[in-house]
Order: C-alpha cells, then structure tokens, then sequence
C-alpha cells in the first residue's frame, strides 16, 4: 500500500487494521465510505436484522434505511408485517422510510390505506410518500371525498400528515389541495412552507 511508507507507528498499524478489515487494498477504494459500507457494514446489518435481540434487529433495521441498503427491503418488508415485537415493527418501517425507494411507494400507498393498521404507521407511510414525492397521492388524501377507513382520529391524522408531506415538497402546484381543504386546522400552516 502506498500510504504505508509515509506513516509510522500507530498510524501505520491503524490503515493495516483497516485493510485487513476490509478487503480493500487500492487507494481509491481506501478512503471510500461506500466500499467500506458495502464490504463490511453491510453483511453485519443484513446479519443483525436476524439477531434474536430486539434492540439489534431494531438499530439494524434503521442502520439498513441510513445507508439505503436495497438488498435488506425484502428482510425489512417482512420484519414489518411478521414482527410480534412493536418497536421492531415500528425501525423496519423507519428503515424503509430513510431508503427514500420510489419502488417502495406500492407498499406505503397500500399502508397509507389500511383502516386495520396504527395510525401512528399510517403516518410514517404518508410521510414516506412525500420523501418519494407521490405528491398526487398526497393531494388525493387531503380530498374529503376521498374514502379512507379508520377512526375519526386516524383519519384525520392521516391527512394532517399529508398536508405536513405535500407541504414540506415545497411545490407551488401543492398549494391549491392545501388551500381547498383545512385538515385538523393545519393546512394553511402547511402551506406556508411552500
């Protein structure tokens, strides 16, 4: 490695720990974050998701979403829906949401719509979809013709988070279904992030 004679002492044992930790021995891919992530990190966290802990398949999980590791939303799919433990459920859904994944947008649509789910994952799914920017979904949702399913509440906090997400997109066409419906009293300072 060519960094090796210019280093001495800990420095040096530093960068061959390093290469022997990660495989990577060509100077571009060194210092590359990426290499790194996808030589080392990664395998643990896929690993990590199947752990028999709570708090690792959870840090795995959003860790997964942070790097938008793709190859893990099969795993974070499942944990989602198969997961007896809530807090579980709820960093796959998080994970899923930091991937910003435009092919996860069919699932969080469906989320988004299910009268049996929390509310509080309702949420984070439109949420999601305005990360993805779905911003005609998004106005669909703020429609009070629209026919969503669950609690008053739930409703209503499924469409507060609509008008949060189609707001926070920061396009002026979003201003017309945040002006025509008031959601929760909210709309209007949804609108005024545009």
């Amino acid at each position: 490695h060519p960094d090796r004679r210019r280093v001495r002492g800990r420095d040096r044992e530093r960068i061959l720990e390093r290469e022997v930790i990660t495989g990577v021995h060509e100077r571009e891919d060194f210092f590359d974050r990426r290499a790194v992530r996808e030589k080392v990190l990664l395998p643990v966290m896929l690993e990590a998701l199947e752990d028999q802990e709570t708090a690792v398949r959870g840090a795995a999980a959003i860790a997964c979403g942070k790097f938008r590791a793709l190859s893990a939303v099969p795993t974070l799919l499942a944990m989602f829906k198969e997961d007896d433990v809530r807090e579980v459920r709820e960093a796959s859904l998080l994970g899923l949401l930091l991937m910003r994944d435009p092919g996860l947008v069919p699932f969080f649509r469906g989320l988004a719509l299910d009268g049996d789910e929390e509310r509080n994952f309702r949420g984070v799914a439109v949420l999601a979809l305005g990360l993805v920017d779905d911003a005609g979904f998004l106005a669909d949702l703020l429609d009070r013709k629209a026919k969503l399913k669950g609690s008053a509440t739930t409703i209503r906090d499924v469409r507060s988070c609509a008008a949060l997400a189609l707001g926070s997109l920061g396009r002026p066409d979003a201003l017309g279904p945040l002006v025509a419906v008031a959601v929760a009293g909210n709309a209007i300072l949804f609108a005024g992030s545009l």
